[in-house]
């Protein structure tokens, strides 16, 4: 992945973050709700795109993988791209391994 890309991917993940906390409102913060050190790196959010406060997460338990294709259209909704898989499969073992992480701590 080129410089380009990786910078497109940062922008939207704070973009994606400012979002969720726009939704959610007060009292939440960045710190509750903000892009992942590393792409993946942080140790509890371990490949998800977004780190969400324990807070945040008994309102918002989503895991959160974000993707910015600027060719995206419509009709791939019905004709899925061969990377859309990919991302579903992506998104998949980010969760899997959360759950397992979070079942670890009860």
């Amino acid at each position: 992945m080129g410089k380009a890309s990786k910078v497109k991917g940062a922008v939207f993940e704070r973009r994606i973050a400012k979002d969720v906390l726009a939704a959610v409102g007060k009292p939440f913060t960045n710190e509750d709700c903000h892009r992942t050190p590393m792409s993946g790196g942080h140790p509890f959010e371990k490949g998800a795109d977004l780190v969400i406060s324990p807070r945040l997460r008994k309102i918002f338990p989503f895991m959160v993988e974000c993707k910015h294709r600027k060719g995206f259209r419509l009709t791939h909704v019905f004709d899925l791209p061969k990377s859309f898989n990919e991302y579903v499969a992506q998104a998949w073992d980010t969760t899997v391994e959360f759950n397992k992480r979070v079942e670890s701590l009860h």
